[in-house]
């Protein structure tokens, strides 16, 4: 439903006869576009060029005619290829093919062909003749990587009809018509004509802006991976075959595309040409009858036929208008890939895609993928199929991550900057229940969300009631079987796998949820959050809610109420501590940066007390006396504890091995020892620095075990020598 048409620009038909000994070739092509055609070896040397078409080598007025072919005469050497090299003039790449000239026979089975989409370069000219030089072709083809054909269509099968001159079991290779680029990549889509699983393609519309589609499943089938391609687009362009009509999925598409919030889209009417004017016009009425009152409502219905290419200009218009109109997706230095291909090109490590939003990355970041945390680097980034050294949000990226295995990582994870994101495992969410539903949303069901690019069963709890009827919105709770990156205002779908149905889909509004559910009332307000809480750290909070908000007090955010509430309760305790002072340990860090920006209190050092009250420990009688002890100091016997406690954390006395000095003291200690070390530098006795000092062992153990701890000095056996933080002496 939701996907990039498919259709034939820049496809070429090449056919060739070869003899088996001697190498006239005869080379019958048939192009709606422009395209060179040359010959030469399979690494790109001894590269000829034979002609281009407007018109052929014969005089065919072809000019880019499906129906009329150009016949070209060449004699090419032994295991020489041919090439063609096609280019559309609204596009921006070349299309460079190649098939075998290695058989006598008619070289038109599609199996003979490959391809190679070639950066434009200047040695490219589209009006020259030729248009790209030999040899500067030669060298594209040297470091060609070839694909396979995209897709094929027999001589005969309209729009085209028979082409005179054309064996009628050639085959015709074409590229899809809007971008350049099959996104199916699977043999079996091809073969089945069927998308299955996630396809990625891009084009730049007439405007020069670039798009980038995903291109998702559109059978009820493969819901799922459809469900895993459409979160973080932007606007999506919605297919609806003329052919079939409006059937059950483009109805389940158009709700899941609601309900994870998109606002934009066109609605591309797709094989106009296999149905009269009288039916398309119905089919017209139908689609804008089912999009009626939804965000499609207003949205331009585009008629077109891929194959021929009417209504193709209209459909790139209508596009250029969605993109202009689309608001660009907004930058909150929070940048997240949810990842929907993981790959290992050989020699290139581990690729993983996605569609960029919250923030820009460049080369040479540092990521983590969640859940599990794994760090990486980025390598390269490529988008639009250049490689670029930063992308913004909004833009479909190819991330080449070193230090990440390929089979460590997955569909459903998540690029993210380490540190800027909130993992969970359980969020409060709106829930809007489908009207179409025939039953009751309640905790009883087996549920999956959709999240991102990522699927995972989920338990469901309701706030608020037991249940939920069709048609309404309420909250809920769900539990997730592991911890996802989210932010408020994130989009899900939840389905119910046992009845194999859409239940509804909603917004994320709580990703840590502080209330049991039966007292839960989410919204998205900062204020509840912070009200639930009562305090927060300014990063914590823009963690859980997305939004920066200024500090109230320090590095924290609270409510008035309870800002004032706790200035109360400090004032009280600053009180009742006196002139001794409230200790700080014993307070939070938001109590304490409510103290230190508290007008009437001042703190010093670890104690807070009113600012009018004298400070008790300055120039405090027990740490003269100490001093004036020296190296033998006389602590009294009753001295208090408490005081000496509070003298020793404020740095005027030191307490070693139960024994109390002034820290002038051991200053004057360090410079006895740094005497000692200038007499004798091979190092100093316990007993020498005794009798220095005139202190009795009693003192002076304590003392050099002081000036060890303080890097003064270093014991060596019974020696103490130099440390490096010994002073000079003199």
């Amino acid at each position: 439903m939701f996907r990039t048409l498919q259709a034939g620009v820049g496809a070429a038909v090449l056919l060739a006869s070869v003899a088996a000994q001697a190498l006239p070739v005869t080379a019958t092509l048939t192009a709606d576009n422009h395209y060179g055609l040359y010959y030469g070896q399979a690494d790109g040397s001894g590269m000829n060029f034979v002609g281009r078409n407007e018109p052929g080598e014969g005089g065919s007025p072809c000019n880019y005619n499906w129906s009329c072919a150009e016949t070209w005469n060449f004699n090419a050497g032994g295991g020489d290829y041919a090439y063609v090299v096609a280019w559309d003039t609204g596009g921006q790449q070349m299309w460079i093919g190649d098939f075998d000239l290695g058989s006598s026979t008619l070289v038109s089975n599609i199996a003979s062909w490959e391809y190679y989409v070639a950066p434009v370069t200047t040695a490219f000219a589209p009006t020259g003749n030729p248009p790209i030089g030999a040899a500067a072709l030669g060298a594209l083809i040297g470091s060609a990587t070839w694909a396979n054909p995209l897709a094929e269509a027999n001589n005969g099968v309209g729009p085209w009809g028979t082409i005179a001159g054309v064996d009628p079991s050639a085959k015709f290779l074409w590229h899809d018509t809007l971008t350049g680029t099959d996104p199916d990549r699977f043999e079996e889509e091809k073969r089945r004509g069927l998308t299955i699983d996630l396809g990625f393609a891009h084009t730049i519309l007439p405007s020069g802006a670039g798009v980038s589609f995903v291109d998702v499943p559109g059978h009820v089938r493969f819901l799922r991976n459809m469900l895993a391609g459409v979160g973080g687009v932007d606007a999506c362009l919605f297919v609806v075959a003329a052919t079939e009509g409006w059937k059950p999925q483009s109805e389940e598409h158009l709700r899941i595309l609601e309900l994870l919030g998109l606002r934009h889209g066109v609605i591309a009417l797709t094989k106009k040409g296999l149905v009269d004017a009288e039916w398309l016009e119905i089919a017209e009425l139908e689609v804008a009858d089912h999009v009626t009152g939804t965000f499609l409502d207003a949205a331009p219905i585009v008629a077109v036929d891929s194959l021929s290419g009417d209504g193709l200009d209209e459909l790139r218009a209508a596009l250029d208008l969605l993109v202009a109109e689309t608001p660009e997706s907004a930058d909150r230095a929070r940048p997240r890939l949810w990842i929907d291909r993981v790959f290992a090109p050989k020699g290139a490590g581990t690729v993983v895609t996605g569609t960029l939003t919250g923030g820009r990355l460049r080369h040479d970041d540092i990521v983590a993928i969640e859940p599990g945390g794994h760090e990486a680097r980025i390598r390269s980034i490529q988008t639009l199929g250049a490689t670029v050294d930063e992308i913004g949000a909004g833009n479909r990226v190819a991330l080449n991550l070193n230090g990440v295995g390929h089979d460590e990582i997955g569909r459903g994870d998540a690029v993210v900057t380490p540190g800027r994101w909130r993992t969970t495992d359980r969020f409060d969410a709106s829930l809007d229940v489908l009207a179409a539903l025939d039953h009751e949303v309640s905790r009883r069901g087996a549920f999956a969300a959709y999240i991102g690019s990522r699927e995972l069963p989920v338990q469901l709890r309701v706030l608020g009631s037991e249940a939920l009827a069709p048609g309404t919105t309420g909250a809920i709770r769900l539990f997730l079987p592991v911890a996802l990156p989210l932010l408020p205002g994130d989009r899900f779908v939840l389905r119910e796998s046992g009845r194999d149905e859409t239940v509804g889909g909603g917004e994320v509004l709580d990703i840590d949820p502080q209330l049991r559910a039966s007292h839960a009332n989410p919204d998205r307000s900062v204020d509840r959050v912070v009200a639930e809480r009562g305090w927060v750290d300014v990063d914590e909070l823009e963690l859980l809610t997305g939004e920066a908000v200024p500090a109230t007090v320090g590095r924290w955010v609270t409510t008035p109420d309870e800002l004032a509430s706790t200035r109360d309760r400090l004032s009280a305790l600053v009180d009742e501590a006196g002139e001794v002072g409230l200790d700080l340990s014993t307070l939070t860090e938001p109590e304490r940066a409510v103290l230190e920006e508290h007008d009437e209190i001042t703190v010093d050092g670890a104690l807070a007390r009113r600012a009018d009250r004298v400070d008790p420990f300055a120039d405090h009688p027990l740490a003269a006396a100490v001093l004036a002890g020296g190296f033998t100091p006389d602590l009294p016997a009753d001295a208090d504890r408490n005081i000496i406690r509070e003298l020793t954390r404020r740095g005027i006395l030191v307490e070693r091995d139960k024994v109390v000095f002034h820290v002038e003291t051991i200053d004057a200690a360090a410079r006895v020892a740094a005497e000692l070390l200038a007499d004798d530098p091979a190092g100093f006795t316990v007993a020498q620095f005794r009798d220095r000092t005139g202190a009795s062992r009693k003192f002076a153990l304590p003392l050099v075990a002081e000036l060890d701890a303080r890097g003064i000095t270093r014991r060596r056996d019974d020696l103490r020598i130099e440390g490096p933080r010994l002073p000079q002496v003199g």
